[in-house]
């Protein structure tokens, strides 16, 4: 969890990653997320049937995304940028995801141009595909 905090600047209720799972050859990552009936966005959506939001399935792609990049890229953690989404291409929600669901995150690296980087992200709930989708990242200094 210390690596996640030190990565990304999201916290509770918003940050959407749980643990590392795997981190390969600088173009992979595995990470998990554990869906709960006490998060609190599950409350309205939707009242009496319990559903995770399909933006924040593709929000916890761009979190892993962006972890990938900064563990690539060390040099940028820490520093005045950040990684911002500049795309979000071919999304699609495969099945519905409840409480008690484990996500499995793997997000990879299709390829990079300059300070833009493309990724793949596929979310699994016990081996089947709920969500994937490509996201696109830029570095960009903070102004």
């Amino acid at each position: 969890m210390k690596k996640i905090l030190k990565c990304i600047p999201h916290r509770y209720p918003f940050l959407l990653i749980d643990r590392i799972k795997s981190y390969k050859h600088d173009n992979h990552i595995q990470v998990i997320k554990n869906i709960t009936v006490n998060d609190p966005w599950l409350q309205g959506h939707f009242p009496n049937k319990f559903i995770f939001p399909g933006v924040l399935m593709l929000e916890s792609i761009a979190q892993s995304a962006i972890i990938l990049a900064l563990l690539k890229y060390p040099e940028y953690q820490n520093t005045e940028g950040f990684y911002c989404i500049t795309g979000i291409n071919n999304a699609k929600f495969k099945k519905i995801v409840i409480p008690g669901d484990q996500l499995i995150i793997n997000v990879n690296i299709i390829k990079e141009h300059k300070s833009i980087i493309f990724f793949r992200g596929t979310i699994y709930v016990d081996n089947d595909v709920v969500c994937f989708a490509e996201i696109t990242c830029k570095y960009i200094l903070n102004i």
